[in-house]
């Protein structure tokens, strides 16, 4: 037995040294080359063959492990061939999923797995393995298949504390590490990075796919982490942190933490800065291939990008500074502001712990390294209530979006380039709200009719209706807004409307009702509207004819056989409301619940006040 076993472990040696022999005098310096043909030249290849160097490469991985399968002797296993043979069954897959061979790709790092699970642990192999899971978990996710990638990321993300908390200051090998010269291995200190490295990556999956599933939290939770560990490593691309840590800002946004949503943009702004100082920014040529201008116009684009979100930001303060006000003076048994405040407050701690609560993603929530106090004081950090705090946050949302605008012009842009002259528009409509001047704020309502009509008339409708749509419906409501002003102005004064007054709040209404008739009439097919309106476009549809049925009852006419046609017009559209919601019953518990209401009741009105102002004396 003795002698047996004394045998054996000869086997084990000598087959050892022969895999030892075999990487000296050949495996370091093939995998090199291959490596090479990969990473490097690869970059070169032609665009009539982009995948002719990671052919090369795959042929020479694939001429390494026929070599080492000899050694996978039954009798005698080699443990440390087996793990060679795992690792290049992970190149060899990587290569062919970068070359579009996805299943033969996926069934080689599946292999990987199946060979390095009980020696997961290891030294030499964790990382492969870390790589081999995050190498699924993209494939799937990029599949649409999130639920599955999900499952290998969380694989990884346990193995990583796993090892961690097992092996402690043990780095395990690099990826590559295995086809090294002894003499040229990794410190534990490269190790520790490059492990490291490949689990921020597990983390970063994590956020993609979280968000994917609707996973809002989680999701925002391994974004705020993996941006945190790349900034503490080093280990990232400025550009790509700035916009992803200015996107995370808009998640934050959606929770009304205001207080981390301005952090993370003046952390973005703060970090892009210095990108953009060191960037050398060339022009964009028509001779250029797509990939060059792709990289050229990175830097003005990513900034147009981050510049966006800050605008989303000061937009979304005011909007929900103004509903809250609404709110407020709606409802006036809510509490007092103080106790808004502690709740704010209270609300904002339990969303802190919330994302933290993840023991293993444990981070904290502000990039401290960063100094970014002056970026952060350039807006406020909670709701208004105050003209002035109102034109702070208008002011810096129109300097974000004329910096984005820079980028995304009419011609090349048009979808981006209209976006943002609608928020342009919301920006004056919001500042309207806090502004107690109403001549003031016709004149911001004026701008925004000015700078949308602007681009309506630039737009094609048969390329660009949906667009044209949505501008047509807001100059109308611009419109019917002035109307309202100028009639308010009118009785803050307390006496008759002049001859002039009347013109201009006719012509306003008339303006705004020929804004909303192109509206409906873009719906018109062959002349005439649908029986059924689609799902998407029900509600504006409705909603334009209530406002318009509402805007002919406004006009101002001296002549009571004028206001009585005006007032037939209303009754019919009013009347068309009702049919449309009786012969569609589900439009009118959901999406015209509020106006149906009305309509029915002036249906049944307007024709008495009709009678009565027919019968009535001159």
């Amino acid at each position: 037995m003795a002698d047996e076993l004394e045998q054996i472990e000869i086997g084990f040696e000598e087959r050892l040294e022969e895999i030892n022999n075999w990487l000296r005098k050949k495996g370091y310096e093939k995998y090199k080359e291959a490596r090479s043909l990969a990473e490097e030249e690869s970059r070169e290849d032609p665009e009539t063959d982009p995948f002719k160097s990671k052919y090369k490469a795959r042929k020479i991985l694939s001429d390494l492990k026929a070599e080492l399968v000899p050694l996978l002797d039954d009798q005698i296993p080699s443990e440390k061939a087996k793990i060679l043979t795992a690792a290049l069954d992970y190149q060899i897959g990587q290569n062919y999923i970068e070359t579009e061979e996805l299943s033969t790709g996926e069934e080689l790092i599946k292999s990987c797995i199946n060979t390095l699970v009980e020696y997961r642990l290891d030294q030499r192999n964790s990382s492969i393995y870390l790589h081999a899971l995050n190498e699924l978990g993209i494939l799937w996710s990029k599949r649409g298949d999130s639920e599955k990638a999900l499952g290998f990321l969380q694989d990884a993300e346990r193995l990583y504390h796993s090892y961690t908390k097992e092996k402690g200051s043990c780095c395990p090998y690099d990826i590559h590490e295995l086809f090294y010269p002894e003499d040229n291995f990794l410190s534990d200190d490269e190790r520790e990075r490059a492990f490291s490295a490949t689990f921020t990556h597990t983390l970063y999956y994590l956020a993609q796919v979280n968000a994917a599933l609707g996973h809002s939290r989680k999701g925002a939770m391994y974004c705020h982490t993996t941006l945190h560990r790349q900034l503490e490593t080093k280990w990232y691309d400025p550009v790509d942190w700035a916009v992803n840590c200015a996107t995370l800002s808009q998640y934050y946004i959606t929770q009304e933490n205001y207080m981390l949503a301005r952090h993370c943009l003046a952390c973005s702004s703060c970090v892009f800065s210095e990108a953009e100082e060191t960037a050398t920014v060339e022009a964009v040529s028509d001779n250029d291939s797509q990939e060059e201008r792709e990289r050229k116009e990175r830097i003005p684009q990513r900034k147009a990008d981050i510049s966006r979100c800050w605008s989303k930001y000061c937009l979304d303060v005011l909007r929900t500074s103004r509903d809250r006000c609404v709110q407020e003076l709606t409802s006036p048994d809510q509490n007092d502001e103080e106790q808004k405040t502690e709740q704010v407050t209270s609300d904002d701690r339990a969303r802190n712990e919330e994302s933290t609560e993840e023991g293993d993603t444990r981070e904290p929530l502000r990039f401290e390294s960063l100094e970014v106090t002056s970026l952060e004081q350039s807006v406020p950090d909670h709701l208004i209530k105050s003209y002035d705090e109102a034109r702070v946050l208008f002011l810096e949302g129109q300097k974000w979006l004329n910096i984005s605008k820079q980028f995304y012009v009419l011609d090349g842009h048009v979808t981006n380039h209209v976006e943002i002259i609608q928020d342009l528009s919301q920006l004056y409509k919001l500042l309207s709200f806090f502004d107690e001047d109403f001549d003031r704020r016709c004149k911001m309502h004026k701008r925004r009719v000015d700078m949308l009509s602007e681009v309506l008339i630039e737009l094609n409708p048969q390329h660009y209706l949906l667009v044209c749509r949505q501008l047509m419906f807001e100059i109308a409501e611009a419109y019917s807004d002035m109307a309202d002003l100028k009639i308010a102005i009118v009785e803050e004064s307390g006496g008759r409307p002049t001859a002039h007054s009347v013109k201009k709040i006719n012509a306003l209404i008339n303006q705004s009702i020929k804004f909303f008739k192109s509206f409906i009439d873009s719906m018109k097919n062959k002349g005439a509207l649908p029986e059924t309106f689609a799902e998407d476009t029900v509600r504006p549809a409705l909603v334009a004819h209530f406002y318009v049925a509402r805007l002919y009852s406004k006009l101002i006419c001296f002549d009571k056989h004028l206001k009585v046609d005006n007032l037939k017009r209303s009754l019919e559209i009013y009347q068309y409301l009702v049919k449309y919601c009786d012969s569609h019953p589900g439009v009118s518990d959901t999406a015209f619940k509020q106006e149906i209401g009305v309509s029915r009741e002036m249906a049944q009105l307007l024709p008495f006040k009709m009678d009565k102002l027919l019968t009535s004396e001159s």
